[in-house]
């Protein structure tokens, strides 16, 4: 153990090395005074303090919360997912300045938190939309059940809040109808041919995920002959990177048994594509299926805007790209597919996963209503 020094008359210093509860990392701390007994005295009350977790009761919200960041997500989540952490943060030092201690923090704080970030006094103007105050809610939420676990806190003031804010300018639909779906299929079929309408038609016939669609390539992911579309790669934009990585999970590689009305689409779209090669107008040095003037892949949110426009057209409810894939669940549901085919085909990791895609549509209320009359006839 350390012992002060004396660094001129009349005084001292003291230097100790301590474990910090907060980091769980050895730290230094300067004690000085006049005397050496006085230096030695406020070292051991700063180490009694530490032992009988009165020091913990001082770490700050902001404090603990960037510290939580930095070491249980940055570096293991993506550079876009952290910066929503680091917006959370900003947040939660807006609203509650730096001197909030963690362990002040009650549910009536945090209730009061979630409405500003909702209310017109908040981080926006307009108010956040209930699904964003949602999802800060998670990130908080996530930070305070650490902060439980390591024993800063014992109650946990996220629990049983409600959730405010106001709904989303324009909603979509998860799904739509097969009628709806078809109607829409067709009429993109009849428009212009550009890269969201031919991606469009991919995610119709394989349920695919945007960032699997987004990383096909001609020469090895179209497989007319066995007539299928092979899922290996995965398109990602983290953080302003553009790169092309491993798909959402294990059971997202895979092998998309689709109709053979999709090649005939796509030898279409390949003309058209090569055409703008030829004339200059495109570069395509990773052979995308679907590729832009960055020579990377369309974007998601363009992707969504396409949709938007066309469903309006179709006069159905307006969906997203990730709509496809609940189509598709339904498709294969209402068909009576087997649940191990559909996990594999739509790279599920588990069939529950699969069954929670589809969804409670007036076809599959109609089917199984004759399905079930048909059987309690026969028990009559």
């Amino acid at each position: 153990m350390a012992e002060p020094k004396m660094i001129k008359k009349g005084k001292w210093k003291l230097r100790t090395r301590y474990k910090d509860p907060l980091t769980n990392e050895w730290s230094e701390k300067n004690f000085t005074g006049s005397t050496r007994a006085e230096v030695k005295e406020k070292e051991t009350d700063f180490l009694s303090k530490l032992m009988n977790g009165e020091n913990m009761k001082k770490v700050g919200l902001v404090t603990f919360f960037n510290q939580y960041i930095d070491t249980f997500k940055r570096g293991k989540i993506s550079p876009g997912r952290i910066a929503k952490y680091e917006l959370a943060a900003k947040y939660v030092e807006e609203y509650f300045g730096k001197k909030k201690t963690l362990n002040s923090l009650s549910k009536y704080n945090y209730q009061s938190y979630l409405n500003w970030l909702a209310s017109t006094d908040g981080p926006n103007k307009q108010g956040l939309s209930k699904t964003t105050v949602a999802d800060q809610h998670t990130i908080f939420k996530t930070a305070i059940l650490e902060a439980i676990d390591m024993g800063y806190l014992r109650a946990n003031p996220t629990r049983n809040v409600k959730i405010t804010g106001r709904q989303a300018a324009h909603s979509t639909e998860a799904t739509l109808s097969q009628e709806d779906a078809e109607k829409l299929k067709n009429t993109i079929l009849e428009a212009t041919d550009t890269a969201a309408k031919y991606f469009c038609l991919v995610q119709f016939y394989t349920g695919a995920r945007y960032q699997e669609v987004a990383a096909l390539k001609w020469d090895s992911d179209i497989d007319e002959k066995n007539e299928q579309i092979i899922i290996d790669e995965a398109f990602k934009y983290d953080g302003g990177i553009y790169r092309f990585g491993t798909t959402k999970t294990n059971a997202g590689y895979r092998k998309i048994d689709v109709h053979r009305h999709l090649f005939k689409y796509l030898k279409k779209w390949k003309t058209v594509q090569a055409q703008d090669i030829i004339s200059g107008k495109l570069l395509n040095p990773h052979n995308l299926l679907f590729v832009t003037n960055n020579t990377y892949p369309i974007s998601n949110s363009a992707i969504n805007k396409y949709l938007k426009y066309w469903c309006e057209k179709a006069g159905v409810p307006r969906i997203r790209s990730h709509s496809f894939r609940h189509i598709r669940s339904d498709f294969f549901t209402l068909s009576e597919t087997d649940p191990i085919y559909i996990k594999d085909q739509l790279g599920h990791a588990s069939i529950r996963q699969s069954y929670e895609y589809a969804s409670a549509t007036e076809e599959r209320r109609q089917k199984n209503k004759k399905k079930f009359e048909s059987f309690f006839e026969e028990i009559l």
